[in-house]
């Protein structure tokens, strides 16, 4: 009871900090009125609702979307500089996030209902026939991310609503099987890997990056970062990527509207960025990770961060109404608008 009560107590400080009474840092953002535009929009195509997330398998050009009123996730051909739905997939639950590693597609599921009938699943989709190969419960809640580990024989899934992340096996695509959920702060959400297989991970609500590792057959919190400004308002972190030197994370923070670099050796943040508002997915543009793109979902832009300079460089052409997902494609990049059901091409150089 007393756990519920304290529960309710959070959920109601939450409510009232977002909708009745924002905190002032959360209102601050980077004018974007003067930056050049570094894309140009050259092809559109209508999804299923809600288009969450997009993944594109470079060698067959080939575009994924996670659509979640849809139910669904589909493949567009993004060829000759075209969008065009060629395969689709549906399922029960909505789809929430996708990512393609080879030949497969890796898909969360989830109801997001509250309770017994909450279920939360991972398909694995085979490319080259469209089977869906199989389907498992993820053993957490509300279930977000599925990240691939560089082994190939895992993917990592964040658990939104209980706090924790999936382990799952899945060096048998047709049988793969949950090894172990681990507490992973409050909300968890990106996740990505080093070289070595160290494990990251961006806490939405806690505002903190997790540090995992294997440990005797068994994966445990590392390190777990200070909390970003802890004497006033540290926001939401939402998206993790690891940069190519593998020294460095860079996160997402939709509250305050700014981008992180982490160090990972010293495990805490060193430099932030201001963005647009609402920072959601982030990607890196180049091999050499010196320009990262970040989806700002208020102001309809796509943002050019300068990761040697710390600043941001330059912005997209205006997109729908609400991006959120993003994949680089060889001469730009894809974005999905949540709120009109649009999936973007945009090619560099506008």
């Amino acid at each position: 009871m007393k756990k519920a009560l304290l529960r309710l107590l959070v959920l109601a400080r939450r409510f009232w900090r977002i909708y009745v009474r924002p905190p002032e840092e959360s209102k601050v953002s980077l004018d974007l009125s003067g930056l050049p535009t570094l894309s140009e929009k050259i092809a559109e195509c209508e999804t299923s609702p809600e288009p969450k997330q997009v993944a594109a398998h470079l060698e067959r050009q080939l575009a994924f979307v996670s659509c979640m009123k849809g139910h669904a996730v589909q493949a567009f051909d993004y060829s000759n500089g075209k969008l065009e739905l060629v395969r689709e997939w549906s399922f029960p639950e909505q789809c929430v996030e996708v990512e393609v590693v080879g030949d497969l597609l890796f898909v969360t599921m989830t109801n997001f209902a509250r309770g017994p009938g909450e279920k939360s699943r991972l398909a694995i989709v085979d490319i080259d026939s469209g089977e869906v190969l199989s389907t498992i419960d993820t053993g957490g809640e509300w279930s977000k991310v599925a990240k691939p580990h560089p082994n190939g024989c895992m993917v990592f899934v964040s658990n939104w609503h209980s706090h924790d992340l999936s382990v799952m096996d899945v060096s048998n695509p047709r049988n793969p099987c949950l090894l172990q959920t681990v507490s992973c702060g409050e909300s968890p959400r990106g996740i990505d890997f080093t070289a070595d297989g160290t494990c990251l991970v961006a806490g939405f609500y806690s505002a903190r990056i997790y540090i995992l590792k294997e440990k005797g057959g068994r994966w445990v919190i590392m390190h777990e970062s200070p909390e970003f400004e802890p004497e006033g308002y540290s926001g939401n972190m939402r998206d993790l990527v690891i940069a190519p030197d593998g020294h460095h994370a860079w996160v997402s923070n939709l509250g305050r509207n700014l981008v992180h670099r982490f160090d990972i050796e010293r495990g805490e943040i060193t430099d932030s960025i201001l963005v647009g508002r609402h920072p959601n997915s982030i990607r890196f543009l180049d091999g050499e990770g010196k320009t990262l793109l970040v989806s700002c979902r208020e102001d309809g832009v796509v943002c050019f961060v300068d990761t040697e300079k710390l600043e941001v460089k330059g912005k997209s052409v205006l997109t729908g109404v609400k991006p959120i997902g993003l994949a680089v494609v060889d001469d730009g990049f894809l974005v999905t608008n949540f709120a009109d059901g649009v999936l973007e091409y945009h090619s560099l150089g506008g």
